[in-house]
């Protein structure tokens, strides 16, 4: 057994949805459990009500194919019956600077790692990845163009290469 750890700073994203793929599991792997986290955060000025970008985000640590292309890989919102081991529901922590630029920060993340207990075994053929994925339903409220400025997200996986009887 071994800890395996991926991380990423700006993975991909479009304007309301990203993802990345941060661990590979080999044929015969398991995945025993892990942590994983992510933020999410933007700025905007020149916004005069409150709060900007108010809408709820969903975030997940998703058991899919290895290397998905950009764009198939599925969003917590929009393909809630991918193979999701945690789904979250985030409210976004906004703040109100006095900077001439950016009068709001908003972000969206845990502050501690979420544990995950539920296994998944790669029986193969193919390679398979944790990703972290997000998505915003984005409410009446929201900055059009909804963009945000970044995102980061890690994934701590306990990983065993023991073959079952």
């Amino acid at each position: 057994m071994s800890w395996l750890r991926g991380t990423t700073t700006n993975g991909y994203q479009q304007a309301y949805w990203g993802y990345q793929q941060l661990i590979g599991v080999n044929v015969n792997q398991t995945v025993l459990g892990a942590y994983w986290n992510i933020n999410v955060f933007g700025t905007w000025g020149g916004i005069n009500f409150f709060p900007p970008a108010r809408s709820l985000m969903r975030a997940g640590l998703l058991w899919a194919e290895d290397g998905l292309p950009a764009g198939n890989t599925p969003t917590p919102i929009s393909q809630p019956d991918a193979d999701w081991m945690d789904i979250e529901t985030i409210q976004p922590d906004v703040s109100y600077t006095t900077s001439t630029q950016n009068n709001w920060h908003v972000q969206w993340g845990f502050k501690f790692d979420q544990r995950v207990k539920a296994q998944r075994r790669n029986r193969g053929p193919e390679l398979m990845g944790l990703y972290v994925s997000f998505e915003f339903n984005l409410g009446g409220s929201h900055v059009d163009p909804f963009a945000i400025t970044g995102w980061n997200g890690s994934i701590d996986a306990l990983v065993s290469d023991v073959v079952p009887p």
